[in-house]
């Protein structure tokens, strides 16, 4: 058996080798006479996929998209402090629930988070980025903040895609599609990711997201990405 090692809120402990079982010890400190309680304790377990490394490029400027800010949306303040990381990657998502039918807009970013909060336990909303049907980009975390979205998260931009881009079901809108396209190209400029850098959540984990409509689009979506940051360079 190994020495105990410490865990913060969302922290990631990697292993490099296979293990048939684990342990959480839980150690509880107050100030006050009255004796903590414990909620819930979440443990998410995932196997790990390595994906090739991503390349870089030389930064470019490109705009940002007009961006919903965090205040706009009526977010809550992080439980904790952010774990700062340098960006290499970013994961595309969707959001599965709700879907096209049930956005409302700014109360449905409210509820991803408070669903990642209250549910998960996560410190904040998990995602850096949220994109509606309608095209509005929602601010989450900090690019530069180690996220919620997709172990291990170090290093990696998550953007959700709002919508249930499975077969049959909803199809990314024009709008949003062309708010994703810029604010990858942004983020790509920004942080020097090669457009290889752009992952789906299923290259990580054993999940269908961002749905089979959305993954099929991936292609294309990073060849516009790099024509993009190509006629910035001009």
């Amino acid at each position: 058996m190994s020495r105990w090692k410490p865990l913060i809120r969302e922290g990631e402990l990697l292993l490099n080798s296979p293990a048939r079982s684990f342990q959480v010890r839980i150690v509880l400190y107050s100030a006050a006479e009255e004796t903590p309680r414990v909620k819930a304790v979440v443990v998410q377990t995932v196997m790990r996929r390595e994906p090739a490394a991503a390349g870089t490029i030389e930064a470019a400027t490109i705009p940002m998209p007009e961006l919903t800010t965090r205040a706009a949306w009526g977010a809550k303040p992080p439980r904790d402090g952010y774990n700062t990381q340098t960006p290499h990657m970013i994961v595309v998502h969707h959001a599965f629930q709700p879907d096209h039918a049930a956005y409302t807009g700014p109360a449905t970013i409210r509820g991803i988070q408070k669903f990642h909060m209250e549910d998960r336990g996560w410190s904040d909303i998990g995602y850096h980025f949220l994109i509606g049907p309608d095209g509005k980009l929602y601010e989450g975390r900090p690019p530069t903040a180690v996220g919620a979205h997709s172990p291990p998260n170090t290093g990696k931009i998550g953007i959700c895609a709002i919508g249930n881009f499975e077969t049959g079901q909803d199809t990314i809108t024009p709008v949003q599609r062309d708010v994703l396209v810029r604010v990858l190209a942004h983020l790509c400029g920004q942080y020097r990711v090669a457009t290889d850098g752009i992952r789906a959540h299923r290259e990580f984990q054993s999940t269908s997201c961002p749905g089979e409509t959305l993954f099929a689009q991936l292609p294309k979506i990073r060849d516009e990405v790099a024509g993009m940051i190509q006629q910035a360079r001009r």
